[in-house]
């Protein structure tokens, strides 16, 4: 079930964003979605993230060894050339960072690869998502439409 879920999200809501403004693009062959740098649309939908995430903050922490849900959340992710929006699994929570497992594959990035665990602030959350055993997205999941061009 996790391994499906990975899947659909790495290849369908990884995307990176390039320093020249651009039309938003889809690459079918790597399943990424191309945003201009400070793409407005997807600024309002981290910002609708932001202003949920205490919901699932407390989500998280009340529930988070119950195996009925599974829980994601979004981050940038850069090196010198390009950033990467990419999803993580919550394994941990300390004052105001969380700790996760990344479970996208980079596209262009190599400092950094599927598996790894890393410390994201609460205030570089860019989305989130609460699941239920059978993938049915039950809070959050802000940028899905926008990404598939649905909004």
């Amino acid at each position: 079930m996790i391994r499906i879920i990975c899947y659909l999200f790495s290849f369908t809501f990884l995307f990176s964003c390039s320093e020249k403004p651009e039309k938003s693009r889809y690459d079918p062959d790597s399943g990424t979605v191309g945003l201009p740098k400070n793409d407005k649309g997807f600024i309002r939908l981290m910002d609708s993230a932001q202003k949920h995430l205490p919901e699932f903050i407390h989500f998280l922490t009340e529930n988070f060894s119950d195996t009925n849900y599974y829980y994601i959340l979004k981050s940038a992710y850069k090196d010198a050339e390009s950033t990467e929006h990419m999803w993580s699994y919550p394994i941990g929570i300390t004052g105001d960072t969380v700790t996760c497992i990344l479970i996208d594959s980079a596209y262009t990035l190599t400092n950094i690869k599927k598996g790894d665990t890393t410390q994201i602030l609460k205030t570089s959350i860019e989305d989130w998502a609460i699941f239920d055993t059978h993938g049915k997205v039950l809070k959050g999941n802000f940028s899905e439409k926008y990404l598939k061009g649905e909004e």
